[in-house]
């Protein structure tokens, strides 16, 4: 029951983007500015748009806002259900959220894992 639930997502890594560059008070003009002369409003509104983003892609951007790699790559529920209810206490420190968000993360899978075990 469980794998067929999971089999069933789809992730998509343009919308987590967008999720968290609100959630981060950035617009795409800043998002674009951060990764660099290459980068323009239009594009990231297109990076936004797309269910799959590439891998070189999704390194660069996590680099430059200071998050891992699989944070934009994660399931719609668990974006949504708990990247939200983080408060932001700082507007400069992305590090705050992702490390409440590891551990939200970490808690999830463990009472999934109970849940569906046999």
């Amino acid at each position: 029951m469980f794998y067929s639930r999971m089999k069933n997502l789809t992730i998509h890594e343009g919308e987590n983007l967008r999720k968290l560059r609100l959630i981060m008070g950035f617009k795409q003009r800043d998002i674009a500015h951060l990764l660099g002369e290459d980068w323009n409003q239009q594009k990231v509104s297109y990076l936004e748009s797309s269910e799959k983003i590439a891998i070189c892609t999704l390194k660069h951007i996590a680099i430059v806002l200071k998050i891992p790699v699989w944070f934009l790559q994660m399931p719609p529920y668990v974006f949504n259900n708990y990247i939200f209810k983080i408060q932001r206490q700082d507007n400069s420190c992305p590090v705050i959220y992702i490390i409440k968000i590891v551990e939200l993360y970490e808690r999830l899978l463990v009472s999934m894992r109970e849940q569906y075990s046999v």
